[in-house]
């Protein structure tokens, strides 16, 4: 998708967020979210992989399989 589209999910209900150029679908995962809704609410349609990068390694993206939406470009 288009950084213009990811642009678009960016509400606590609609929550999309791009690390490493593919775009999750946090939505649900939000409320499940170890460190609270509101880090991944406030990267809602943006890129968040700074900051992920920081707090996170590679793998936690593993998980995240089913919430993928697809690649950015």
């Amino acid at each position: 998708i288009s950084l213009s589209e990811l642009q678009r999910h960016n509400r606590p209900n609609d929550c999309w967020v791009a690390i490493h150029s593919v775009v999750y679908d946090l939505t649900d995962f939000a409320v499940e979210h170890p460190a609270g809704k509101d880090p991944i609410h406030m990267y809602a349609g943006k890129d968040a992989t700074d900051v992920f990068d920081i707090i996170h390694n590679q793998r936690v993206l593993e998980s995240f399989g089913n919430e993928r939406v697809c690649v950015l470009i």
